[in-house]
């Protein structure tokens, strides 16, 4: 289906406006602070009601896989909603990444598909404490054992993975990276969890001999992984821009209520400047989005590339300008854990190095 299809439209705007309803009924500001203070990080509810009650998980996945076929659009719209009400889920790992590093698998593959589509949330484990966002530089080793494989080594900062029911894990085989299944809690998997500095929490993952299960086929798992974190980069862009339209709002509202020598310092030229600024760029992160969607489409993966980067690095300038330009225009206040401006700011701090930061960008747009 086209994006340009008036249906599609219409399906894609009542997808968003279910989901900023359910939110906005169900999700507030103090149940966030709640789930950051409480054992787990997140709220299981939430991402129940996704995956079952609205049934967005599969909104994005095509039809021959069991999902709506709304495509990439439909994680965009998602992870606007989800970044401007500040949502707890895991849904760029579990709905966004994992499905793309599985449906074009094999049978346990695809098997894994239909269970991330009805809410089972999966980890994807890609990076290792040395491989500096480079998917490719993977020292973990897997073995095969019988009709297993058992899987050797560290993964870092897998987010998620604390939620989770089963992993993706990246490992070299003897014909190249392979994607394998492994089951969180079975012997040889231990994990160190970690609080993210925006609230939600992640793991080191350690790997003695684990068993695992092979996902696809044997040492063609790179490009796979590359056109996943491609799609991925641009979900996080979407949302960002979520958590940037919430900035804007606390802002513009706080200064019009906040009077100083008898006025609102709204009224100030040189706030009002700063607002610009901010306001041009979002308006520059938002007009990123629908021109890498079209690029994504291209079979050119250096075009590929150079539209995801650059999507990142225009994300990450507008995360900079607006979350900085929030806190400081709202005084001391702006970083008080009370005030949800402190958690949109950390939010905004952590997608600038999530997925690659401005200095990896920058030499991937280079490359390509």
């Amino acid at each position: 289906m086209s994006r340009h299809d008036p249906d599609q439209v219409e399906a894609l705007d009542m997808l968003a406006d279910s989901l900023s309803a359910y939110l906005s009924d169900n999700w507030s500001f103090e149940a966030r602070r709640r789930a950051i203070a409480g054992e787990t990080g997140w709220d299981a509810s939430i991402w129940n009601a996704l995956a079952s009650e609205l049934g967005l998980l599969a909104a994005a996945e095509a039809e021959e896989h069991g999902g709506m076929g709304l495509g990439l659009a439909a994680h965009i719209r998602i992870g606007e909603q989800l970044g401007q009400h500040l949502a707890l889920t895991p849904y760029l790992e579990s709905a966004v990444i994992a499905p793309a590093l599985l449906r074009h698998g094999n049978d346990a593959a695809r098997a894994l598909l239909q269970q991330a589509l009805q809410g089972t949330v999966i980890a994807p484990a890609l990076y290792e404490p040395h491989s500096r966002y480079n998917p490719a530089a993977v020292l973990i080793t897997a073995r095969p054992s019988g009709d297993r494989w058992t899987l050797t080594g560290q993964k870092r900062v897998v987010r998620a993975a604390p939620w989770a029911s089963a992993l993706i894990v990246s490992a070299q085989t003897p014909s190249g990276l392979s994607l394998f299944a492994v089951d969180p809690a079975t012997d040889g998997v231990s994990h160190t969890v970690l609080t993210l500095h925006d609230g939600p929490r992640a793991s080191e993952i350690r790997l003695d001999n684990a068993p695992a299960i092979l996902l696809g086929r044997e040492g063609t798992a790179l490009p796979v992984i590359t056109r996943a974190l491609e799609e991925a980069t641009l979900v996080l862009a979407a949302e960002a821009v979520g958590v940037m339209r919430r900035l804007m709002h606390a802002t513009n509202d706080y200064v019009r209520q906040r009077r100083q020598f008898g006025m609102p310092i709204g009224a100030f030229q040189a706030l009002q400047f700063r607002l610009a600024d901010m306001a041009m760029a979002l308006e520059e992160a938002e007009a990123i989005l629908p021109a890498t969607l079209e690029a994504l489409d291209s079979d050119d993966a250096a075009v590929r590339a150079r539209a995801t980067s650059s999507a990142k690095l225009t994300i990450d300038r507008a995360c900079e300008i607006v979350s900085t330009g929030a806190v400081q225009l709202h005084g001391a206040i702006g970083l008080t854990d009370e005030l949800d401006v402190s958690h949109a700011f950390k939010r905004a701090l952590m997608i600038q190095h999530e997925l690659g930061d401005t200095h990896h960008h920058k030499a991937l747009r280079a490359a390509a």
